[in-house]
């Protein structure tokens, strides 16, 4: 098993919600499928936004105002650190602030927490949301056609 598999698999085990819920494991699919469309635009570091796919609800136990789930994520990738050998201490770092603030909805600057954070909020039509182009960090996420493209994927029914 390589390591992203080792780490979605630890991100599911941790993972006590309902597996097709709003936050769950069908969610961070999505959230890397997002991602995919922006990382060769932003020039994200690759590595640590599919990490951030996986891991960033894998705390989470409802989807409805669970502030703590974001900083609880960055708790349980420190605890489990040794998991992550395979990653430099920055992007370490990176990982474990782009958890630990996504709940926050604030912007980043750093093209990596940037795309994390535009890849997992270009899924918000799943609770209903149209995503709007103020509420992203990169200019990438904030292309209409992007935009459109993961909203309808975010709608659609799950086999």
């Amino acid at each position: 098993m390589n390591d992203m598999s080792r780490i979605k698999h630890l991100a599911i085990d941790r993972y006590h919600g309902d597996r097709l819920a709003n936050n769950g494991p069908v969610h961070w699919e999505r959230a890397w499928e997002n991602a995919k469309l922006l990382i060769p635009i932003t020039k994200a570091n690759p590595i640590v936004v599919q990490l951030f796919c996986y891991l960033h609800d894998c705390c989470a136990v409802n989807c409805i105002e669970e502030p703590d789930h974001g900083p609880a994520a960055a708790f349980f990738i420190k605890q489990n650190k040794k998991s992550f050998s395979f990653l430099s201490a920055q992007e370490f770092k990176l990982l474990v602030d782009a958890c630990a603030e996504h709940t926050f909805h604030a912007l980043s600057q750093d093209p990596t927490i940037g795309t994390c954070w535009d890849a997992d909020r270009l899924d918000l039509g799943r609770l209903g949301i149209y995503p709007k182009a103020e509420f992203f960090s990169t200019q990438a996420a904030k292309d209409p056609q992007i935009i459109e493209r993961a909203y309808q994927n975010s709608i659609a029914k799950v086999a």
